[in-house]
């Protein structure tokens, strides 16, 4: 626009303009604030829109240490992390020491890693070990908030002790399999408790994500029998 088109324009508010990272109230419901950028046009414009006691940020500025210093908030990390669910998102922040864990990472009990009708010859428990890899390079004083339990200390101590316990199911899973074995024949060697329904469902699952994963390090077969039953059996037998 040439600056005869621009004379042909209202500007209600002058020549104001927030500084970096300033929020200036439009009213009571719209904030204006501005964040830099690397280029010749070197700014954008973002709105903040009123939601309750809370606000929505229209756009967040371009992902700079200067646009970071801007917004002078926590700067949270994801770790996406695979197995208890098809995607599951946790948050590290650096300089708080914290990690929002979710089910990733639980302190009294081991994250339920099921296969799903959705997915019937998913390989979740696989998936899930190795994603707690991604957690192996947090500090190891980092406060851990789970979506169960309490917020505790010892990452690292309680990541050890649940690939101990997933190694542990796993071989005796496999020793289950010397005769052949369908999920439901595993389910109370694995789980020596009685069960309602609801946890029957995780049980099953739980059962066949360990079962289908020494089925994929073939160190058991996946036979469908005349009967149509899905048994599986150690490679020896």
């Amino acid at each position: 626009m040439n600056l005869q088109g621009e004379a042909q324009l209202h500007y209600p508010l002058g020549e104001t303009l927030p500084a970096t990272g300033e929020v200036f109230m439009l009213n009571e419901a719209v904030a204006w604030l501005r964040m830099p950028l690397p280029f010749a046009l070197n700014h954008i414009n973002l709105w903040l829109l009123r939601d309750g006691d809370a606000w929505v940020a229209v756009d967040c500025g371009i992902d700079r240490d200067l646009t970071r210093q801007a917004w002078q908030q926590y700067v949270w990390r994801t770790i996406c992390g695979f197995g208890h669910s098809p995607e599951h998102v946790a948050l590290y922040c650096e300089a708080l020491k914290m990690l929002i864990s979710g089910d990733m990472v639980l302190p009294r009990i081991s994250t339920n890693i099921s296969v799903f009708a959705l997915e019937p010859e998913a390989n979740p428990l696989q998936l899930y070990l190795d994603s707690l890899h991604y957690f192996d390079n947090l500090p190891e004083d980092t406060l851990v908030l789970p979506s169960h339990g309490k917020p505790f200390i010892g990452l690292h101590a309680r990541i050890a002790q649940l690939r101990e316990h997933h190694a542990q199911r796993l071989a005796e899973v496999e020793q289950m399999c010397v005769t052949g074995q369908t999920a439901a024949d595993v389910v109370p060697q694995m789980f020596r408790r009685e069960l309602d329904v609801h946890q029957f469902n995780f049980a099953i699952g739980e059962a066949l994500a360990h079962l289908h994963m020494l089925w994929n390090q073939q160190k058991i077969r996946r036979e469908m029998g005349t009967d149509l039953i899905i048994r599986f059996r150690t490679q020896q037998n």
